[in-house]
């Protein structure tokens, strides 16, 4: 069995890189950093949830950031002989730092959401530029990186080395995870996204828009982690239905939606992985206008997402009016 150095940064990583340590039958190592206690707790309970043995966590902390090279050099001491692959979900500079680390091994970029679509697009645009005078925090090397994604097809066309991932190992495991008997009681499911604070005028019809699916079956509200669980639970009390903010990835949740649910959102990265593990469930996606978002950036990372999206044969695609 080939050992492996697996790279971390959020829960959905962490989910991804498991995958693909159980894909690849990799002996795995993995090195998990965290700027939150939320995401040190979310990844530490994906740690006991699968039984992972090695493991090594970091907290993003000012001397960290500081002195890393000096903290992941000790690191590197204790890993096993030869590492013949190294997995990542990010490539912030103490992971660079690590992969740079190790030349002989063959790298892997997991998905991290909707990143890795803006990667195969516009490299340029997420600092993949060469180093000449630090090299162990060039990140050229994802670049030359396969791609272990959900997005496998796309990235071929791209002419990337892409190795589709389908979370089927993940799934296999049928892990017992919380919070299921919420999913049993719907039939319609709103996956929630991270737009309201970039896109102010939306507040005012949201939660009429979610509500209008009441008439379809009983309704839950998946919240984002970046909603605002009062102002959620508060729509949700005026207007009759459930509300939940899960426990771990969404992605694990997929198999337990029921035979014949529907979902909706107003987009979200994990859309495609349910297209991919569901494609029996119909899914309605609302598009806003690109003008209504504060943020460039961010009218930029959903466009990608509906354009992809709207591609696929399963979704329903709705122009929404912004205006209140």
């Amino acid at each position: 069995m080939k050992h492996a150095l697996l790279i971390g940064q959020t829960p959905l990583q962490l989910v991804n890189l498991i995958e693909a340590e159980k894909t690849y039958s990799l002996n795995g190592v993995y090195v998990l950093f965290f700027d939150c206690q939320t995401n040190h707790r979310r990844m530490q309970e994906l740690v006991t949830l699968f039984d992972l043995q090695q493991v090594y966590f970091f907290a993003l902390s000012r001397s960290f950031r500081l002195l890393f090279p000096l903290k992941l050099h000790r690191l590197l001491r204790l890993l096993p002989s030869p590492i013949d692959y190294v997995v990542y979900g990010t490539y912030a500079s103490w992971a660079a730092w690590l992969v740079n680390s190790l030349p002989q091994a063959h790298p892997i970029l997991v998905d991290d959401g909707q990143k890795t679509l803006t990667i195969l697009q516009r490299p340029q645009a997420v600092g993949l530029h060469k180093n000449k005078f630090l090299k162990r925090l060039n990140k050229s090397f994802v670049q030359r990186s396969e791609f272990f994604t959900y997005y496998a097809d796309y990235a071929l066309e791209k002419a990337q080395l892409a190795q589709k991932n389908t979370l089927q190992f993940l799934h296999r495991l049928r892990p017992e995870l919380p919070q299921l008997d919420l999913l049993a009681q719907r039939k319609v499911v709103f996956i929630g996204t991270n737009i309201l604070q970039t896109y102010p005028s939306l507040e005012a019809k949201m939660a009429e828009v979610v509500a209008r699916h009441r008439h379809e079956g009983p309704l839950l509200y998946i919240m984002h982690r970046y909603d605002d669980e009062i102002l959620v639970k508060g729509w949700a009390q005026r207007y009759g239905f459930a509300c939940v903010k899960l426990d771990y990835p969404l992605e694990l949740y997929f198999p337990y939606f029921a035979s014949d649910a529907i979902v909706c959102s107003f987009g979200s990265s994990a859309l495609d992985t349910l297209a991919l593990l569901r494609p029996d469930l119909p899914i309605t996606l609302y598009r806003l206008p690109l003008s209504g978002f504060a943020s460039q950036a961010q009218a930029e990372g959903f466009a990608h997402i509906w354009d992809y999206c709207c591609r696929q044969p399963m979704f329903t695609c709705i122009e929404l009016n912004s205006s209140p």
